[in-house]
Formats: structure tokens, sequence, C-alpha cells
């Protein structure tokens, strides 16, 4: 624990001759160090005994040693420092004391001066080192609680990643249907197959944005369950001080995340065509009657010639005068507009178009 930690190292940092914490700390020879201050008071003494005396022993040790010898250990004196730091952190702002009670009415670290005044009067208070294990068994469990929670996590995450996998794959399948039953009549249909790529491309977006979204929700939970981790693995390892510090309002931030589900997304693809019913439909459409066409002269392109009353269409390659042109004629595209005479309504000039 860290609080057996910082006691053994004010062990280490104390005076075997004042028995407190060294200052300005020295070694001699023999590797023992003491207060400056108290190894010179001691060599004085051994010399009112010994005035001839030549060598120093060592008071612990009795090991023999030249007073020009004793050198300070600046390292150890940067210790003791951090020492009186780490003491002075955990004592009362009010009364300078320790905080060595526990108020469990008001859950905080309180020292005894604290426990006589009327702001903690009535109140059960106990050693902060008893409250420590109580909390410790609390934080274990909750650390247990968040590790599930995390494990839960991490299997919702690994669905949505096997759906958003299998989503995709089965996105490029379908993908590859549609572009192959769409080379059947690519030439008529071109535009249809476009549309509904463009469903499928807009519903796999719908989906996998749903999808991802609730991966990143996830995520969040996953490091914001980490924090808590993190943060309960900290005070646990902590000294009891720091372990109690704020540690309802620690359960209380514990206690109020809630781990929510991702969202339950169909992964039903709605966006693809009834093939049987657009070959029906195609049979259907190219379906055709015989009727009349007449084509209008004065739209042919110039390599067509028209013939038999408008009734006959053929390719050529005439040369036209500059009065033999029209604003109707085609001058790209081999081309030339008509109409067809269907019986069953009135026909209407420059309805087709006929290609050569």
């Amino acid at each position: 624990m860290a609080s057996e930690t910082a006691k053994t190292m004010r062990e280490e940092a104390t005076c075997s001759i004042c028995l407190d914490l060294m200052t300005e700390p020295v070694m001699i020879d023999c590797g023992h160090i003491y207060c400056r201050s108290c190894i010179f008071e001691n060599l004085e003494n051994q010399k009112k005994k010994s005035p001839t005396l030549g060598n120093f022993q060592c008071p612990l040790c009795r090991t023999q040693f030249q007073k020009e010898s004793i050198r300070p250990s600046k390292q150890l004196e940067n210790i003791i420092d951090t020492i009186k730091k780490m003491e002075q952190e955990h004592r009362c702002e009010k009364h300078k004391e320790k905080l060595s009670l526990f108020c469990k009415d008001d859950g905080q670290l309180i020292c005894w001066c604290c426990e006589r005044t009327p702001e903690h009067q009535g109140h059960t208070t106990v050693v902060a080192e008893a409250a420590c294990q109580d909390y410790k068994v609390i934080f274990q469990e909750k650390l247990t609680y968040l590790r599930e929670q995390e494990d839960q996590n991490y299997e919702y995450q690994e669905n949505i990643r096997e759906q958003i996998k299998e989503f995709q794959s089965e996105i490029l399948s379908k993908e590859e249907c549609i572009k192959y039953k769409f080379k059947v009549f690519h030439m008529i249909l071109h535009m249809e197959e476009e549309s509904y790529l463009w469903r499928l491309e807009n519903e796999k977006d719908k989906v996998l944005k749903r999808l991802k979204d609730s991966e990143a929700k996830l995520e969040e939970q996953s490091q914001e369950l980490n924090k808590h981790i993190q943060e309960l693995e900290r005070k646990c390892q902590g000294s009891a001080q720091e372990l109690l510090q704020d540690a309802r309002d620690t359960l209380n931030r514990i206690s109020d995340m809630k781990l929510n589900a991702p969202e339950d997304v169909s992964l039903n693809i709605h966006a693809m065509p009834d093939f049987d019913s657009i070959f029906c439909e195609l049979i259907k459409l190219f379906e055709t009657d015989h009727v009349n066409v007449t084509v209008d002269p004065d739209t042919a392109h110039v390599n067509l010639t028209v013939r038999n009353n408008g009734i006959m269409v053929t390719g050529a390659n005439l040369i036209l005068d500059d009065t033999d042109d029209t604003p109707a004629r085609f001058k790209d595209l081999p081309c030339i507009l008509g109409c067809a005479e269907n019986p069953n309504r009135k026909a209407h000039p420059l309805e087709l178009y006929l290609t050569m």
C-alpha cells in the first residue's frame, strides 16, 4: 500500500540519534546517515571523553572514520523534502492536523479537531484506516461491475463490427447482382440501373451511419468505463486519504453511469428491384404493332435521303445548297423526325426519331 511505503520511507529518513526526520543529512564512511548537527554534536561528545582521539566511531556500528570524510547526502535531502510535502498534503486545511478520521455522515476525511466542532457534532466517525477497508471492498465490487460492463460493451462492439462487415459484404453482392442484371438491357434501362444503385447506396449510407453511430457511442461508453476503472484502480492503490477523498462523489458518478445497448438496426435491404416484374414490363414494352410512319424530310440529316413520299429513308452523302437548309434539320447525328399513325389516337407530326 502507498501508506505503508510512505511509512517505510519515513523510517529510512529518520535520524537514529534524534529519532526525527533528518535535517541536512550527511553520510560517513560506513554508509550510515545522520543529521549534520546530530553527528557533529556526537563527535564533540566523543572528543570530550577522549581528547587525544584521532578517529571517531559511528554511533551505530562503531566503525572508525575521520571528521573530514563526512559528506552531505543531497539525494536523501530531496527525498526528505518530498516526504514532508506528502505529509503536509494530508493535513486539515483549517486545523493543520492529520486527517486521521472519516465522517460517515458527510463522507469526508476530518481531523480530531474537526470532530469536536458543531459542524460534525453527532456525526458517526471512524478511524480512516477502518473506513478505507470498507470503501476498498465497495470499490472492488464496483471495479468488478465496471469490468463486466466493459466486457459487455466490447461484445457489443464486436457484434456491430461483424454486422458492418456482413452488411458491406451483402451490399457488394447485391451490387454485383444489380450490375449483372442490368447488363442484359443496359442500353435500354441504363438510367433505371443507376436509379436502383443510387437507392441501394443511399440505404447503405443510412444503415451504415446508424451502425457506425452505434459503434461510436459504444466507443464513448468504453472510454468512460475505462476512465472509471483507472480512477478506481488508482484509488485502490493509493493511500487511505487518496482513496477516501471524494469517495461518495466517485461512487455517485459510477452509479449514475448506465450502459446503453446499441440500437437495433434492421439489415434487410429494400432497394432491390423486382426483376421478374421488370422483365414482364420489358416484354410488354417491346411488343410492337405495325403502324405507318411518315417522316419529315425537312428534319433529315444531310446523309439521309427520303423516298416514296416520306415512308422510306436511305443513307446517302448529299451535298445540299444553302437554300435546302432548314432550322429543324439535324446537323450532328444522322437522324430524322417522323410520326406514327396510331389508329387509337390522332397522329402528331414530328413525333418519332429515326436513325440510320
